[in-house]
C-alpha cells in the first residue's frame, strides 16, 4: 500500500470513527427521528485525505423537501453541518474533540 493510500485509509478510519461515535451515542436518545440520524444513517464516506477533505455520497429523496416540494433549509442546514464536522475526523488529536463531546453530551444526555 502506498503511502498516499495508507493516508487515505488512516483519514477514512478517522472520519468513520466520528460517525460510530455518533451512532452510538444517538442509539439510546428518545428522538431518533431527526434529520441528522436520518443524514448519518445514510451518508456514505467514498473518500477522505489527511488534510481533512472528504467526498460523500447521499441521495436526498421527499422527506427532505418542505411544503412547497423543494429541499428544506433547516435539511440542507443539518447534512452541511454533519458532513463538514466528520470531515474534522482525520484532524483530530488528543483532546481534539472534548468540546463536542460535551455538546454531544448535552444534547443527548445519559
Amino acid at each position: 500500500m502506498s503511502d498516499s493510500k495508507a493516508s487515505r485509509a488512516r483519514a477514512i478510519q478517522g472520519v468513520q470513527a466520528i460517525f460510530d461515535r455518533y451512532k452510538l451515542i444517538s442509539a439510546s436518545h428518545r428522538a431518533a427521528s431527526h434529520f441528522d440520524k436520518h443524514v448519518m444513517d445514510h451518508l456514505k464516506i467514498v473518500d477522505a485525505s489527511p488534510a481533512g477533505t472528504v467526498d460523500f455520497e447521499f441521495f436526498i429523496d421527499e422527506s427532505y423537501t418542505n411544503l412547497n416540494g423543494v429541499m428544506h433549509g433547516g435539511a440542507a442546514g443539518v447534512i452541511f453541518d454533519m458532513a463538514t464536522t466528520t470531515a474534522l475526523g482525520p484532524l483530530a488529536r488528543p483532546g481534539f474533540w472534548e468540546y463536542v463531546c460535551c455538546l454531544l453530551w448535552y444534547w443527548f444526555g445519559e
